[in-house]
């Protein structure tokens, strides 16, 4: 006789496993308590980045769309969502963006950042992380385009005379006023996070001392090309000569990345951080030539 599985509990099912933890693929996705989800809001708010965003928009899109469906997701859900996962230093994919919106959020948090609730049907809940995951891709996007200098589609891989095409089509005006606008969103959060410490620590100093993380970050794609034998290949391809598919994306504005030979930065090593600490009473530089390759310390004290 066949068994309707909806009519079991979780014990039957899953045995010593539970609905939520099946659904959330291993991942210990707990909830956000209102009181984290505030604080992030207050912070975004307090930076001056919303109104900045704003101006923005209006800027490059002065004349009103024809109307449609309201945006579910807006820029202040993306930056406060983007704050919490790092907080809890968990990667910005917009995957984990997406799951937090959908399933790490108290019904207040959701009023708070005026997102809706998430459809509960089991047979629909492929497509409810479906639908959420789109909106939020496309919310960053809509977010990231105000301040993007080198604004292309990077979700596949480009040919040679693709690669040149996208380089010919590079407004380099265009890329000056983005960066200008990358520069004054990100000053505006640096501010932010300068104005949360305590009164004690702005007031040490007439000048405001920033250290920044130097940890390096490979690109996503390394797969580049070299500005020697673009021309060449470029007319290879047009000559009909088919090179090798390489797979993967390929951003032809992407910088050089650190290889792991003998003269390349110990911190690109997987795994491996970098401990290059200033020590007190040493000059940065000076500093720098008493580091062994793993940070330790070689020279006088």
């Amino acid at each position: 006789m066949a068994i309707d599985i909806d009519c079991l509990d979780d014990t039957d099912k899953y045995g010593g496993f539970s609905q939520k933890e099946v659904d959330s693929r291993g991942r210990l996705d707990l909830k956000f308590v209102d009181a984290q989800v505030r604080a992030a809001s207050t912070r975004v708010k307090s930076s001056g980045v919303l109104s900045l965003l704003a101006r923005w928009h209006e800027e490059d899109n002065p004349m009103p769309g024809a109307g449609g469906r309201p945006r579910i997701i807006d820029d202040h859900a993306i930056l406060v969502g983007l704050m919490l996962l790092a907080q809890e230093h968990s990667p910005l994919f917009m995957r984990n963006l997406s799951l937090l919106f959908q399933f790490r959020l108290t019904p207040e948090s959701r009023t708070l950042l005026g997102l809706p609730t998430p459809g509960e049907e089991r047979s629909d809940v492929r497509k409810e992380s479906q639908r959420w995951e789109k909106n939020t891709n496309n919310a960053y996007h809509r977010f990231a385009a105000l301040m993007d200098p080198y604004p292309m589609k990077r979700y596949w891989s480009l040919t040679f005379t693709q690669v040149q095409e996208v380089l010919d089509a590079h407004d380099e005006q265009r890329a000056v006023h983005m960066k200008k606008r990358l520069d004054t969103f990100t000053n505006a959060l640096l501010l932010m996070t300068f104005n949360e410490q305590p009164r004690r620590i702005r007031r040490a100093s007439k000048k405001i001392d920033l250290s920044l993380d130097q940890t390096f970050i490979a690109p996503a794609n390394k797969k580049g090309y070299s500005k020697k034998t673009l021309a060449e290949r470029v007319q290879a391809e047009a000559a009909g000569f088919e090179f090798s598919p390489r797979s993967g994306p390929v951003d032809p504005f992407a910088g050089f990345y650190a290889k792991n030979d003998d003269d390349a930065r110990h911190d690109y090593v997987p795994g491996n951080p970098g401990h290059d600490e200033p020590r007190q009473g040493l000059p940065r530089q000076e500093h720098r030539t008493r580091l062994g390759l793993h940070g330790q310390y070689i020279g006088p004290r």
